[in-house]
C-alpha cells in the first residue's frame, strides 16, 4: 500500500505534496474537478509546484546542467560557475524547497548539490543538450502555504506565496531570482507575476557582469482557459504559438514553423535580453531532437494540501494458457480524479511504460513475451502512488531453452529445454543467426568453423497446449583446448648420441612442432623430433618442449622431464709408435694411430718413463742425455664434450751414443825446420771438442798438442804427424791422424 505523499499540516515544509509531475500521465492539462461552489472562498495552504520548463533543469553545453535552488543567490561578482563553497545552492529556504521525482519514479527527493546535475535515479545526464527524456532532471520548485481565494464558478483565483527561487544557467554563468510570486485568475485567464531580480551577463563576452534593476510584478507565465477548483488549479502556462515581438532580438533568432514553436510573456523576454539568456525563453532553430522542445513550460498546479492517491485495489498474479487474455485490474483513492498507467518489467527492477494502457484494468494476451510482471502507477495533481506487482505465467508448449556446457571448439554443448509434458521436440544448432547444417541433435560439438562465433539452439515444441519455437540466448564459442600429451624421451645421454622425442596422445589432427632444451633454454636449429648430442651438452641437463596447433583450439605445449646430466663420450684412440734410430742425434718420430676425427693431439717425450722437458712436438732428436736411456713418447686427444685419453708408447732400446762426423786431418804450410805449421781439421760433428798431438816417426813431440807446432831441427828429416781427437757427450770419442810429411831442413 502506498503510503501518502503529503503530511495534514499546511503550513510545514515538511508537508509539501509530492511527485506532482506525475500528472504529465494524464496529459498536458489535468484539473482537479470540484464539487459545486456557490461564492469565492479564502484558502490558506495552497502549494506552488513549477519546473519552469525542462531546459531549466538540462543538460547545458558548459558548467553540467541548469538548475534551481531555493532562495535568492547572492553575487559571484562575475559570470562563473558557482561553487559549493559559495553557499548559494541550497534546496530548501523557508518555504521554498526543491524536489525531483524519487529513484524509481514515485514519491520525491530533494538533490543535493553533488546530485542537482543527476536523474532521479542517480543516472548522469543522456544527451544532455538534447531533447532526450533522460537529459532533464526534472527537478521543480515547491513553495507552501499559499494564501488567497479560489472561486470555482467563475474560474477566478488569486494565490500569493512568500517565498523565493533561483533559476541558474550554464553551471551558475548566468542566473535570475523570483520572489513572492503572486497567480491571478479572472474569468478562466491566469497571469503568474512577482518580483524578478538577476545579473547582466554575455555569453560571447564572459567580462560582462552587473547587478540590474529589480523587476517587480514581472510576468513569468500566462495561462489560458483555466479551470479554477475548489481544491485548485492545475494548468500548462501558455507557450505554443506565442510570437516574439519584433522589438525583441536576441541572439539567436525566432523560429514560428515547428510544432513546438513559441515564446514566454514578452515582458519576461525583455528582462532574459539582460541576462543573456534570451534565447533560451523562445524558439530558435534546431530539430526536434535538440534543446528546442525543452523551452516548452512544464505544467504548473497550485494546489490545496492533499494527498497522493491511496491504492485500494492491488493486481493479482495471472495464470493463462498461450492465446488466452489476462486481465489484471487496480483502483485508488484520493480528492478528486486519479489517472493510471500501467509498466510492465522483465526483471521487477527496471519498469517500463506500457502504451495507451491507462484505464483501472490492463489485458495481455498470453504469450512467451508477455511473461512480465505488471503494475500501476495511480497519479493525481499531488504525487504518484505505485500498486504492487503482479506476475503473469503462461502455460506454454515451451517456457524456456537454454545451452549448458562449455561453449569451446570440440566441448559439447547441450540444449535444456523446460516444456509441457509429453511435448516433441526438434532442435536446430545455428552460428551467427545462420543453421548448422547437420546440426539438429540436442547435443552439438563446436568445430573450429564456429571459433569465435555466437552458437544458439532453436527449439520447437509441440504438444496439447499448441507449437511454439523458443532461441536460445547466444554462446560464444572460444578455442578448444587440446588435448595434450607429456612428451617422454629414449636414447643415451652421452655426447654424440641420439635422444628421440616421443610427444604422446594429442587431439587428432594437432600439428606437432619440437624445440630441445638444454638446462631449460632453447638449443637453436634443434627443432626436429629426434636430436643427436653436441659436446655444449656435456654435463647440462636436456629436454623438449612439444607445442600443438590446431585450426579452433588455443595453442599447447608440453615439455618433457629433465634428463640427466649428460656424460661425456669416450674417444677413439690408438697406441702411439715411435719410427726412427735410437741414438744421440738421430730423429724419433711418434705416430699417434687413429683417433675420433678432429681430437687435438699433444705429445711427451719419455726418458726411462719421465719427461722430458720441452719435448712436446712430434718428432724428438735423442741427446746426449739419453744415452743409455729409453725413450717413449705419451700422446694426449682432447676434443669438446669427450673425455681426455693419454696413450704411451713402447719404450725403444737402450739410445746408442752417437757416431762423430771426423774427416782426415792434414798438415798445411811448408814442413820444415822453423816454420810454423797447422792441422787442416775439416768439418765435425757440431759441439765437438777436440784436442791435438804432433808425432814425429809416429812418436808424440813433448808438449806438440795445439792445433799448430813450429818445427824445430830435432825433426829434421823426420815424418811429421798430427792426431785429432774428437769428444761430445753421447757419441764415442774419435781420433784421426794426417798423412805424414817429412821435415826439411
Amino acid at each position: 500500500m502506498s503510503q501518502p505523499l503529503l503530511a495534514s499540516s499546511p503550513r510545514s515544509l515538511r508537508a509539501l505534496p509530492a511527485a506532482v509531475g506525475a500528472l504529465a500521465l494524464a496529459g498536458a492539462l489535468l484539473t482537479v474537478p470540484s464539487p459545486a461552489q456557490a461564492a469565492e472562498t479564502e484558502v490558506s495552504g495552497i502549494v506552488f509546484d513549477w519546473g519552469v520548463n525542462n531546459e531549466s533543469n538540462g543538460g547545458a553545453y558548459f558548467g553540467g546542467c541548469n538548475f534551481l535552488s531555493a532562495g535568492v543567490a547572492g553575487d559571484t561578482g562575475q559570470s562563473r560557475l558557482w561553487s559549493e563553497a559559495d553557499g548559494f545552492y541550497s534546496t530548501s529556504e523557508g518555504n521554498t524547497r526543491i524536489v525531483k521525482p524519487g529513484a524509481d519514479g514515485t514519491g520525491l527527493q530533494q538533490p543535493t548539490w553533488s546530485t542537482k546535475c543527476r536523474l532521479p535515479d542517480g543516472g548522469s545526464l543522456v544527451q544532455p543538450t538534447s531533447s532526450n527524456a533522460r537529459s532533464y532532471t526534472q527537478s521543480r520548485v515547491q513553495i507552501a502555504d499559499g494564501q488567497g481565494t479560489l472561486d470555482a464558478d467563475a474560474d477566478n483565483a488569486e494565490i500569493q506565496w512568500s517565498g523565493s527561487f533561483t533559476v541558474a544557467y550554464y553551471g551558475g554563468m548566468t542566473y535570475w531570482s523570483v520572489t513572492d510570486p503572486k497567480l491571478v485568475v479572472e474569468d478562466g485567464v491566469g497571469t503568474l507575476t512577482a518580483l524578478v531580480t538577476g545579473y547582466g551577463a554575455d555569453m560571447d563576452d564572459a567580462s560582462v557582469w552587473s547587478r540590474l534593476p529589480d523587476q517587480p510584478d514581472l510576468t513569468l507565465a500566462t495561462l489560458s482557459d483555466v479551470d479554477v477548483t475548489d481544491t485548485g488549479i492545475v494548468a500548462t502556462p501558455d507557450y505554443l504559438g506565442v510570437a516574439v515581438p519584433d522589438d525583441i532580438s536576441g541572439r539567436n533568432p525566432y523560429v514560428s514553423d515547428q510544432p513546438w514553436s513559441g515564446a514566454f510573456p514578452s515582458d519576461f523576454l525583455e528582462f532574459q535580453m539582460l541576462t543573456g539568456q534570451s534565447s533560451y525563453w523562445y524558439t530558435t532553430a534546431g530539430t526536434e531532437t535538440s534543446i528546442q522542445p525543452r523551452k516548452v513550460p512544464t505544467r504548473f498546479a497550485a494546489v490545496l494540501d492533499a494527498e497522493a492517491p491511496t491504492v485500494t485495489t492491488q493486481p493479482v498474479d495471472q495464470r493463462v494458457a498461450v492465446g488466452a487474455t489476462a486481465t489484471f485490474a487496480a483502483a485508488g483513492a484520493a480528492e478528486g480524479p486519479v489517472a493510471y498507467q500501467w509498466q510492465s518489467s522483465a526483471d521487477g527492477q527496471a519498469w517500463t511504460d506500457i502504451e495507451g494502457a491507462t484505464s483501472a484494468s490492463y489485458e495481455v494476451t498470453g504469450s512467451a513475451a508477455a511473461v512480465q510482471s505488471y503494475r500501476a502507477l495511480i497519479s493525481n495533481a499531488i504525487g504518484v502512488s505505485a500498486t504492487d506487482p503482479a506476475a503473469l505465467t503462461v502455460e506454454l508448449p515451451l517456457e524456456s531453452v537454454s545451452i549448458t556446457g562449455s561453449p569451446k571448439v570440440g566441448s559439447a554443448l547441450t540444449a535444456q529445454a523446460q516444456a509441457a509434458d509429453g511435448a516433441t521436440l526438434t532442435y536446430q544448432w545455428k552460428a551467427t543467426g545462420a543453421a548448422i547444417a547437420g546440426a539438429t541433435s540436442r547435443t552439438f560439438t563446436p568445430t573450429a568453423a564456429q571459433d569465435g562465433k555466437a552458437v544458439t539452439v532453436a527449439v520447437t515444441a509441440v504438444s496439447d497446449a499448441g507449437e511454439a519455437t523458443l532461441e536460445s540466448d547466444p554462446v560464444t564459442v572460444g578455442k578448444g583446448a587440446l588435448t595434450a600429451g607429456t612428451p617422454t624421451l629414449s636414447g643415451t645421454t652421452t655426447v654424440g648420441k641420439t635422444l628421440t622425442a616421443k610427444p604422446g596422445t594429442w587431439t587428432t589432427g594437432t600439428k606437432l612442432s619440437y624445440q630441445w632444451l638444454r638446462d631449460g633454454k632453447a638449443i637453436s636449429g634443434a627443432t626436429k623430433s629426434a636430436y643427436k648430442l653436441v659436446a655444449a651438452d656435456a654435463g647440462k641437463q636436456i629436454s623438449v618442449r612439444v607445442t600443438g596447433k590446431l585450426s579452433g583450439y588455443s595453442d599447447a605445449s608440453k615439455s618433457s622431464a629433465k634428463t640427466k646430466a649428460v656424460a661425456k663420450a669416450t674417444l677413439k684412440s690408438a697406441t702411439p709408435a715411435i719410427s726412427g734410430t735410437a741414438k744421440v742425434g738421430q730423429k724419433l718420430t711418434a705416430k699417434p694411430g687413429t683417433w675420433t676425427t678432429g681430437t687435438k693431439l699433444t705429445y711427451q717425450w719419455l726418458r726411462d718413463g719421465k719427461a722430458i722437458s720441452g719435448a712436446t712436438k712430434s718428432t724428438y732428436t735423442a741427446v746426449a742425455a739419453d744415452a743409455g736411456k729409453q725413450i717413449s713418447v705419451r700422446v694426449t686427444g682432447k676434443l669438446s664434450g669427450y673425455s681426455d685419453v693419454s696413450k704411451t708408447s713402447s719404450k725403444t732400446k737402450a739410445v746408442a751414443k752417437g757416431t762423430l762426423t771426423a774427416p782426415t786431418p792434414s798438415i798445411s804450410g811448408t814442413v820444415k825446420v822453423g816454420s810454423t805449421v797447422s792441422a787442416k781439421v775439416g768439418t765435425w760433428t757440431y759441439g765437438v771438442t777436440r784436442s791435438y798431438q804432433w808425432y814425429a816417426n809416429g812418436k808424440p813431440i813433448a808438449g806438440a798438442t795445439k792445433w799448430s807446432y813450429k818445427v824445430t831441427s830435432a825433426q829434421a828429416g823426420k815424418k811429421l804427424t798430427v792426431k785429432v781427437t774428437g769428444k761430445k757427450a753421447g757419441y764415442s770419442t774419435v781420433s784421426k791422424t794426417s798423412a805424414g810429411k817429412t821435415v826439411a831442413k
